[in-house]
């Protein structure tokens, strides 16, 4: 069981877990990881994957215990890259399922796609963790009515074990403290004499 950090100085190619066993349902989940994803990471690794470049995912990257149906679960994965974004690659399926914290902290950068205008639409990619990224970056498009045409669509949700870091990747940048560093000014738009 792996814990603790990887670290790779430059790009990573290719981040996924094992192959899926078979079709996913039809629509795919989005609740829960269909039982064709198999896992990627033990139930008791705390894992961090960090990269000085890019990070390239490939497949779906899933714990053996989803947090929302195993509230016990101790597997926690973080996914960082230093300088560059965390990609979801040409080579990732339709409807790709990752469970972890997501980083891309690099100015400018963020979770993308690497061909977001590809055709036809490739479902959503479901995050089940948190992303911190300084840009959002376009991972798929929209017609006129909001029908995806393209890329992935958003399902990302929160993992819960993350807020007030209760749980966290180890070597994760984190915090539990915020302070007001600026106050914003209130536009009043009118006076009463």
């Amino acid at each position: 069981v792996p814990n603790g950090q990887l670290f790779v100085s430059g790009n990573i190619t290719s981040l996924k877990g094992p192959p899926r066993t078979g079709a996913l349902p039809s629509p795919a989940p989005t609740t829960s990881i269909p039982a064709v994803v198999p896992p990627a990471i033990a139930s008791q690794s705390k894992l961090n994957i960090a990269s000085g470049g890019s990070v390239n995912v490939t497949g779906d990257v899933t714990y053996t215990d989803d947090p929302r149906t195993t509230p016990t679960a101790q597997n926690v994965l973080g996914i960082i890259s230093g300088s560059d974004s965390v990609v979801v690659g040409d080579a990732a399926p339709n409807d790709l399922y990752i469970t972890g914290a997501v980083l891309a902290g690099a100015s400018g950068r963020g979770l993308g796609v690497q061909s977001p205008g590809r055709s036809p639409a490739r479902g959503a990619i479901h995050l089940l963790g948190s992303l911190a990224e300084d840009t959002d970056q376009l991972r798929g498009q929209v017609d006129n009515n909001g029908v995806p045409t393209a890329g992935y669509a958003d399902d990302f949700k929160f993992d819960q074990r993350f807020f007030n870091g209760a749980v966290a990747p180890p070597f994760f940048p984190a915090t539990t403290k915020f302070a007001v560093q600026t106050g914003w000014p209130i536009q009043r738009t009118w006076n009463e004499q």
